[in-house]
């Protein structure tokens, strides 16, 4: 007889404790194990506070056909005439011009990966499944569209940190690794780079979905697969 309450009490765990608001209704692994996954950003919508039209912004995440753009990489030194004068009257001034290279990258997408022991990191590859070099990505990323704030601030190349559940697993928390970065804490205080909140809507082994409000009242919807 205790067995099968013990049974019965975790059938009726595994009912109640699965469920999201598109699902899956029941799942035999944790949402833990779930989530710890590599996933590829496949859609991003944004919506303006208000309530204004949705916009789909997944092209921020997810460029298909060619994208080429110039990327400067080095810096050779010369000297300008004014330089020159400058340093004739015992005033040493160097300038340099920047050495550009241009780079074309054949459709490319974000990966956010979550680690079971609750690290996360943001990649990108191209469309052959290799890494590209973040510093190849710079100048490309900073001319995007960047008029409505990301709250995960996945455009920003590299970015890592750690997530939890908060909210009995309805939520995510996702902080970003301040190590290396230019943030003081000042720039915390004042709401900067403070951790990010989002709720999950969906989270099967195929298919995450996750939903977050800014501080301007937008709300962005991402629609992740999982990458194989």
């Amino acid at each position: 007889m205790k067995n099968l309450i013990y049974s019965a009490f975790a059938v009726a765990i595994l009912f109640t404790a699965c469920k999201y608001e598109e699902g899956p209704g029941i799942s035999l692994r944790s949402k833990r194990d779930r989530l710890s996954n590599e996933w590829k950003v496949d859609k991003y919508t944004y919506t303006p506070q208000g309530g204004g039209s949705a916009q789909d912004r997944s092209d921020l995440y997810n460029i298909k056909g060619d994208t080429q753009y110039t990327y400067y990489n080095t810096y050779t030194p010369y000297q300008s005439d004014a330089a020159k004068d400058s340093a004739a009257n015992g005033k040493p001034w160097g300038d340099s011009i920047g050495v550009a290279s241009t780079f074309t990258v054949n459709d490319y997408h974000y990966l956010m990966i979550f680690n079971g022991s609750g690290a996360y990191s943001v990649e990108i590859i191209d469309k052959d499944n290799k890494g590209i070099d973040p510093r190849l990505m710079a100048k490309y990323v900073a001319e995007g569209n960047r008029s409505s704030p990301d709250p995960l601030g996945i455009t920003r190349i590299g970015r890592r940190g750690e997530w939890s559940f908060i909210a009995k697993h309805s939520r995510i928390q996702v902080s970003t690794d301040l190590g290396g970065s230019n943030y003081t804490a000042d720039d915390i205080k004042e709401g900067r780079n403070v951790p990010v909140i989002f709720d999950i809507i969906k989270l099967d082994n195929e298919e995450l979905k996750l939903k977050a409000w800014d501080a301007y009242g937008g709300i962005h919807e991402y629609v992740l697969k999982s990458f194989e």
